[in-house]
């Protein structure tokens, strides 16, 4: 089944590979994305600015990973310093045209996290100084001096701890429900402290794709610094556990399913989205997801969402276009394999390929 992520990613980037046989794949994304976002504005505050700068980090931190060209986490710096300068001395960024704050903090941290998490396991990296002139030589909030890689991820560590905990404060509900989408009201707050959720007014969990992005960057926080980040490590394995709660063997193939809420099922988006917790929780920390449950998730994927009698792709993790959420533009249709009617799908399929490492 390894070879079916192959095929898949060749089917929905046929075109786009031949061409690299004149550009290369890493020539190919500098070119493309480098220009668009060097002079982008941080003060932006829609949905894109948050969605976008998530993803944008995330691909530095993949390209060099990827490649260990040291180019791209210079570009990471560059632009996660210019976000952070826009945050100020406040725990978290202004408000954003929408109310999902929450999630996408999460999307924007996760990255950041996942860079402290390298530069501090990397000695080398740690210890190697940066190029001249991609931020000052001395930055405040806190105050620090700039001279290496692991100076900034210090400071980058201050900043996104202060973050997490405002978050953690504002946000967590219980270790039964995890966080809840909005802020805690004085009334939730007290209901929640006093552990009384079953006889009074607590709120709901956000959907556990709101959630996992929190869990992964605690993830990386804890394994990078253990001794300071206990509680870290607490509320990840507490999230781990909620979300291994929602999820079912589906019988006959040896897959997971879950639901996005007990209304819906999960679709591939933010299926692909979820699965990012299992990835990073068997990578940092292996006795949360064990290989059978890698097996499971990868299964989802080869056995539900591609259909390969109909050589077609399903919306959701069950391997239905059915049950989904119509607030889901995926969710209105199937997701053509060539990309030709729905450009979104691909996309987001794309993100259930590392799962091919624990197919059969």
């Amino acid at each position: 089944m390894k070879a079916l992520f192959l095929i898949i990613i060749f089917c929905l980037f046929g075109e786009f590979v031949r061409a690299q046989q004149l550009h290369p794949f890493k020539e190919t994304y500098d070119q493309v994305l480098e220009p668009y976002y060097a002079n982008t504005s941080y003060n932006d505050t829609t949905v894109r600015w948050w969605v976008g700068w998530g993803s944008i980090l995330q691909s530095y931190i993949n390209m060099y990973e990827a490649t260990g060209d040291k180019a791209y986490l210079n570009r990471f710096i560059k632009h996660t310093y210019g976000i952070q300068l826009r945050k100020g001395t406040n725990e978290k960024w202004p408000a954003i045209d929408d109310d999902q704050q929450f999630n996408y903090t999460g999307l924007l941290i996760r990255p950041m996290a996942e860079f402290i998490y390298i530069v501090k396991n990397d000695p080398n990296l740690y210890n190697t100084n940066l190029f001249p002139g991609i931020i000052p030589s001395v930055l405040s909030n806190p105050h620090q001096t700039i001279l290496g890689y692991g100076d900034f991820a210090n400071w980058l560590e201050t900043r996104v701890v202060e973050t997490v905990d405002y978050f953690n404060d504002e946000y967590w509900i219980t270790s039964e429900f995890c966080y809840s989408p909005m802020p805690l009201s004085p009334s939730e707050r007290n209901c929640a402290d006093n552990n009384n959720c079953s006889s009074c007014n607590c709120p709901q969990s956000a959907a556990i794709n709101f959630q996992v992005s929190w869990a992964i960057s605690m993830l990386f926080l804890s394994s990078a610094n253990p001794s300071s980040y206990y509680e870290y490590t607490t509320k990840a394995i507490t999230l781990t556990n909620y979300f291994k709660s929602l999820i079912s063997a589906y019988p006959g193939n040896e897959s997971y399913t879950w639901w996005h809420n007990p209304a819906f099922r999960e679709d591939v988006s933010h299926g692909g989205i979820d699965i990012q917790l299992p990835i990073v929780a068997h990578s940092v920390y292996n006795g949360f997801f064990d290989p059978y449950e890698m097996n499971r998730f990868a299964h989802t994927f080869t056995f539900n969402i591609w259909d390969r009698y109909n050589l077609t792709l399903h919306n959701n993790v069950f391997g239905t276009d059915i049950d989904c959420s119509d607030d889901q533009f995926l969710c209105s249709k199937q997701i053509p394999i060539n990309g030709n009617v729905n450009y979104f799908g691909p996309g987001e399929i794309l993100t259930w390929m590392p799962m091919y490492k624990y197919d059969d």
